[in-house]
């Protein structure tokens, strides 16, 4: 492709990324700004006293800085702030890229780490934009998909997490650079991608498979044989090593386990899909009324409905794909919350954030979203998921919705 291939992906990624995240810094601050009056709480809702963080001393940076200061969002920030520590270790089961990425933009540029961690979320974001803009244009050879992609990754509603101080961002642009590169031939800067995606999340050990699978591929289309597949794709055990390296690292700064972190502190277990399939529908079910906007639930029933979806049109029923979608689907599926206290499962926790980087079936919604045939039934569906973003970040403002 021309080098003006990358100029417009750079500029369709990079520009809807800075105006995701000024429209957005808008309305949330104007939320809060409207409540303010009725309630006796800082914007950041005491996170200095709960969570360890220093104030944010102005209204200005109450109001920037604050509404984003939100459960997992606050874990980051501390991490960034006084590294991983035994005396607490909820926080510490998060990779380690995200905050020491916060951390050395904190020490880079005035002000508190919430403005490091802005412009990290905001470059992160405009680089997965990017890649999905060119995976879309080179791969599935549709530049109008790529611009549907870009817009449809922006306005889905729970897309505010893509701006908050966490690590999805990071994750998808990383995911998605180890498989356009792996799509390239590039295997060193795939692995290499991979790595640092498994040190962003731990899930990203999956990509040794999904790019596995791409070498598998292009290797039979060319004829390499057994003996070019080893010698492209021996670096492929690098990528778990990432989630090796963490390990190393929480056992050196003496962290207890990830399992008993999770079982003691973050009250959650894995179980295994079909099980978890049922607890879901055994929440949904006990929750009801609640459950018709519990954003973990409706994520998780649109996500499996899509999965299944792709598999009928050849266009999106792509082996490497297929398996990025449903190896992640599982695994956020299998993550169940514990009632604290208890060995009582209520229903996956945070499926709807993890849901996130899903970006196969972010294409195929944006696919279907273009063939609409009326112009105004497709601008009605846009104006109405940008309407439940707004909802849904108004929400994140006020609490209401979950990690």
């Amino acid at each position: 492709m021309k080098d003006s291939g990358w100029r417009v992906a750079f500029k369709w990624g990079f520009g809807a990324a800075l105006a995701h995240r000024l429209l957005l810094g808008i309305w949330m601050a104007s939320v809060w700004i409207t409540i303010s009056s009725w309630t006796t709480y800082d914007a950041d809702f005491d996170a200095t006293r709960m969570d360890g963080l220093p104030r944010l001393s102005t209204p200005a940076a109450q109001v920037i800085f604050g509404v984003w200061r939100r459960w997992d969002a606050n874990h980051y920030l501390n991490l960034a702030i006084y590294g991983y520590q035994p005396e607490n270790p909820g926080p510490t089961v998060f990779g380690v890229l995200t905050p020491l990425a916060f951390q050395f933009l904190d020490r880079t540029l005035p002000g508190p780490v919430d403005l490091g961690a802005m412009v990290f979320e905001t470059l992160a974001f405009g680089l997965a934009l990017t890649l999905l803009f060119r995976l879309c244009v080179v791969d599935y050879g549709d530049g109008q998909l790529a611009r549907w992609a870009v817009g449809v990754t922006v306005l889905q509603p729970l897309s505010y997490i893509f701006a908050a101080p966490l690590s999805e961002s990071a994750y998808l642009a990383l995911a998605l650079g180890a498989i356009y590169a792996a799509y390239r031939g590039r295997w060193l800067l795939a692995v290499l991608c991979g790595l640092l995606a498994t040190l962003t999340r731990t899930q990203g050990v999956l990509l040794a498979v999904v790019v596995g699978l791409i070498l598998l591929s292009t290797t039979r289309a060319h004829q390499g044989g057994v003996r070019e597949i080893v010698r492209r794709g021996w670096s492929l055990i690098l990528i778990p090593l990432g989630g090796l390296l963490f390990l190393g690292f929480r056992s050196i700064q003496g962290l207890p386990s990830l399992g008993d972190v999770y079982a003691h502190h973050s009250y959650l277990a894995y179980a295994d899909p079909f099980s978890s399939l049922f607890f879901n529908a055994r929440h949904f079910v006990r929750q009801w009324p609640h459950s018709l906007y519990d954003a973990d639930l409706l994520t998780l029933a649109v996500s499996l409905a899509l999965g299944v979806l792709m598999l009928r049109y050849p266009c999106h029923r792509r082996l490497p794909m297929v398996a990025y979608t449903w190896m992640h689907l599982l695994l956020f599926l299998s993550k169940v919350n514990l009632t604290q206290g208890t060995q009582e499962v209520t229903h996956s926790q945070s499926f709807g954030r993890y849901a996130l980087v899903l970006f196969p079936l972010t294409i195929m919604v944006a696919d279907g979203l273009r063939q609409i045939r009326s112009g105004r039934v497709r601008f009605a569906c846009v104006v109405v998921v940008s309407l439940l973003l707004l909802v849904s970040s108004a929400r994140h403002v006020l609490y209401l919705i979950g990690p």
